[in-house]
């Protein structure tokens, strides 16, 4: 077959192709194409055959994100196991949102989640209440209840009404102190927050440096540390040093400390 022949065969295939499954949007369709919303289009003749449109205008070809709760998780879970938390009562606090409880209770922990939002989360192992830690009475968590806490990336919010909590200056501080309440003597605590240059970004979060963190874990032993941050690609967190997140600057953000602590028997 001459070349011609095969060029104009390939140009028909092609327009059928454009003309049948990449169709030929009138202006409606391209303005609902815009706009991100699907629709549906005749695929061919048959009555069953339709072409659900779901468009995707964003790019999505670049690399994959690593921040900050990637590491956190990874960390937690890794917590989990290595600490030899699987069965265990675990409090989770914040867990609004998050994929980890979930993850946590399919491990085998017994999951209480506790946010000031409502959550409407069900799965096996996993409780959910939601209320004001700062404001909770005696009666929801009774004392050293709990085999282990995870706190990722919570505590900073506390005390700044973020989320709706009531504002208290101190509320970090305040929070941290129920939550040693509630775990018991020689249970552990999976802690996780902002680290480098202090600050408070009302109302957003705060970032700690180690003066203010060794006022927020007052009483605890730290078991393991490690610290995660932006300090060669702004948002891509990858492990780094303690003194590393210090020079960590403002068009960065701020780098992740995540330790295990322990509640000393005699508290």
């Amino acid at each position: 077959m001459p070349i011609q022949n095969i060029r104009r065969l390939w140009r028909f295939i092609r327009r059928m192709y454009v003309s049948e499954v990449k169709v030929r949007m009138p202006w409606y369709l391209h303005r609902l194409y815009r706009q991100g919303m699907p629709f549906v289009r005749s695929f061919s003749s048959g009555e069953d055959a339709k072409l659900t449109v779901w468009p995707c205008p964003e790019d999505m070809s670049g690399p994959a994100a690593a921040g900050d709760r990637h590491h956190e998780y990874a960390y937690t879970v890794d917590a989990i196991v290595r600490f030899g938390l699987i069965g265990k009562e675990l409090l989770d606090l914040g867990s609004s949102g998050s994929f980890l409880p979930g993850i946590m209770a399919a491990l085998g922990c017994r999951v209480t989640c506790y946010d000031v939002r409502v959550w409407p989360m069900k799965w096996p192992n996993l409780i959910v209440k939601t209320g004001d830690l700062l404001a909770v009475d005696q009666g929801s968590f009774p004392m050293a209840s709990f085999d282990a806490i995870s706190c990722i990336s919570t505590i900073e919010h506390l005390g700044l009404g973020r989320y709706g909590d009531a504002v208290e200056v101190d509320g970090d501080l305040a929070g941290m102190h129920r939550l040693k309440e509630v775990l018991k003597p020689g249970g552990l605590m999976i802690l996780t927050v902002p680290f480098g240059r202090a600050e408070v970004a009302y109302p957003a979060h705060r970032i700690y440096d180690r003066a203010r963190f060794n006022r927020l874990i007052d009483g605890m032993e730290v078991l393991d540390q490690r610290f995660y941050g932006p300090v060669e690609r702004p948002g891509v967190f990858q492990p780094c040093s303690e003194e590393e997140t210090a020079e960590i600057t403002a068009d960065n953000g701020y780098a992740v400390k995540c330790c295990v602590l322990c509640k000393p028997t005699v508290y």
